[in-house]
């Protein structure tokens, strides 16, 4: 526990009154998460009897002090001092108070009159968010304190802003008297204000995950939990369409009121996320009618993108993420797509690779297109084939999971790749459905089943974000798989070590495949843990045929991949084109560096 837990923990034996409904957090801001403790908050007396006005200030000087959470984020406490500032330059004689909920000298007192700024621990901040819920930011009075607070970091950044506004315009005589015609709510995410208020755990707090999505974390949970919430939904209007148990972690998804949500748990952090976000970011499955008119292929693309590029002293000219799997009934989906065109063209293979193999050269469809995230190297063929041939094709989907560009910010991260590829989608391809993938959803395409196991929104604890991390933007990546053909093909992008290791965790053996594609290229950040649960026939690298032998002998657990798991074949795209008709097996043992078929 930090130190500012513990104080609080401390206070909490102290005081008598136990109060155990949970606070979230805020989107936004460095990070895009607020935490706020939720395993009890203690009162000398519950708040007296809610008065109609709140004195903020009276004969030229302020009479209330501002309290923050005693583990305030950035954004609540720029909000607090925003406040502050602002009741200095309207009573400048005024000495105005700001401390924590549970600083070391301040009490506790229900009748105090006192601004509670954010997710504070005091049970009227409490009361205001389990009547205002997680999408809104307000300003009210609740007993004898004045809230302003928001689930969301852009909603209490707001919410201060509303405060300053009104007290200037209330500022008469030199007093400011708050009344209950001043309060004022916004809502910040209808999604977000959908979801009824979660009860339990130790910590919570709200993330902004892009693309409208929030994610609701709550830590120190247990599956009854997530039961009892997923009545409250029920009870809410959503209907629940699908429920799934993977080894002691339960996935479900429901919809109702144009909200998707997608509620998990899992096991080995006793972590509950619930992911609001609009019906539309959802995808629904549509029926096969089983017509085989073709067999299944993969198709690994590799290009020579960079003439003299060299990486740990060794030729990497070569490489790159890109694959194109042919389904039974003929479409295509794309995975990644390597770099934009220039010194190489990857649009221009996939282009070709589809012509050969599409049954009808003239009606190319693809499915999918899934990204899985917006580095340049992951990115630039999707942008630079909708540019070329987006007439030639039809794309009916296009899937991933973006953070919110704030994150990208944060983590010190461009947005050029990302704007860049949202861009190709709008312009190229306007008629695409654009969906949102979250762990645990499986769906359907003809004959090809896609399930995923990670994605930047469970790299999310009460302290970390993949915008707290810099350079290493790599822990956005999706982890999902496709079983096509009675074989499972495991993606990994480019996922580093937290990621895997907490995927292994997570579903251990439930990843077995047949055939993967290994973490980074080959390079940095895979792990054993990771490896060991998958434990494929047919390893996957995407880079030079040099760096391949280089990447296993630097990085213990290449070694351990294919030298002490069952990998009985390994492959590399460097530069070429490498086909396998699925079903695939091992015809033989070691690297093989020709085209399969």
């Amino acid at each position: 526990m930090n130190y500012s837990g513990f104080r609080r923990a401390v206070s909490l034996c102290i005081l008598t009154l136990l109060c155990v409904l949970p606070l979230p957090g805020c989107e936004g801001g460095a990070g895009d998460v607020t935490t706020a403790q939720t395993e009890g908050t203690s009162a000398q007396t519950q708040p007296s009897e809610e008065p109609s006005t709140f004195t903020v200030a009276s004969e030229g000087t302020v009479k209330c002090a501002i309290v923050r959470p005693v583990d305030a984020t950035a954004a609540e406490i720029d909000a607090a001092v925003r406040i502050r500032q602002q009741l200095l330059s309207m009573f400048p004689g005024s000495n105005v108070t700001l401390r924590d909920d549970f600083s070391k000298d301040g009490k506790y007192d229900s009748d105090s009159p006192e601004i509670l700024v954010g997710n504070t621990g005091y049970p009227e901040t409490r009361e205001v968010f389990s009547e205002t819920g997680y999408g809104k930011a307000v300003v009210r009075i609740s007993g004898a304190k004045l809230c302003v607070f928001s689930a969301t970091d852009s909603g209490i950044s707001f919410a201060a802003g509303k405060a300053c506004e009104i007290f200037s315009s209330l500022l008469s005589s030199g007093s400011v008297v708050f009344g209950k015609n001043d309060e004022y709510s916004l809502e910040i995410s209808k999604p977000l204000s959908t979801l009824p208020y979660f009860e339990g755990g130790l910590y919570s707090s709200v993330y902004c995950s892009g693309d409208k999505a929030y994610q609701v974390y709550v830590s120190g949970a247990a599956p009854e939990m997530l039961d009892a919430y997923l009545s409250k939904l029920s009870a809410a209007g959503f209907e629940k369409t699908s429920d799934r148990e993977i080894e002691k972690n339960r996935f479900c998804v429901l919809t109702g009121n144009g909200t998707a949500v997608t509620a998990y748990y899992t096991d080995t952090n006793r972590t509950v996320r619930i992911i609001a976000e609009p019906e539309s970011n959802l995808y629904v499955s549509a029926e096969w009618d089983g017509n085989a008119v073709t067999t299944p292929i993969l198709t690994m693309i590799g290009r020579r993108y960079a003439p003299g590029n060299r990486y740990l002293d060794t030729e990497a000219e070569s490489g790159l993420m890109c694959f194109v799997l042919r389904l039974s009934d003929g479409r295509f989906v794309v995975v990644d797509g390597g770099v934009y065109d220039g010194t190489a063209s990857y649009s221009q293979a996939i282009y070709a690779k589809m012509r050969e193999q599409a049954p009808d050269p003239s009606k190319i469809v693809i499915a999918a297109w899934i990204i899985t995230h917006s580095h340049n190297d992951h990115v630039g063929g999707f942008c630079s084939f909708a540019a070329t041939y987006s007439k030639n094709v039809t794309l009916e989907s296009f899937h991933a999971n973006f953070p919110d560009e704030t994150t990208f910010t944060s983590a010190g991260e461009t947005t050029n790749d990302y704007k860049r590829t949202v861009s190709a989608l709008k312009s190229y391809f306007p008629g695409t459905k654009v969906y949102k993938m979250h762990t645990g959803q499986q769906f359907r395409i003809a004959d090809a089943l896609f399930e995923v196991y990670y994605t930047h929104e469970d790299f999310v604890t009460r302290t970390r974000t993949v915008g707290t991390v810099t350079n290493n933007w790599n822990n956005s990546s999706l982890i999902f798989s496709v079983d096509i053909a009675g074989q499972r093909i495991m993606f990994t992008g480019d996922s580093q070590e937290i990621p895997n290791n907490l995927t292994a965790s997570v579903f251990g053996s439930y990843l077995k495949s047949d055939i993967l594609q290994v973490c980074h290229h080959g390079g940095v950040g895979g792990t054993n843990a990771l490896y060991r649960a998958i434990d494929p026939e047919i390893a996957l690298y995407t880079t030079s045929d040099a760096l391949v032998g280089t990447y296993i002998s630097k990085w213990s657990y290449n070694y351990y991949l294919v030298n002490e798991l069952h990998v009985k074949e390994y492959f590399n795209s460097a530069d070429r084109i490498t086909t396998f008709a699925l079903p695939y097996h091992a015809k033989s043992s070691g690297f093989i560096k020709s085209t399969v078929n």
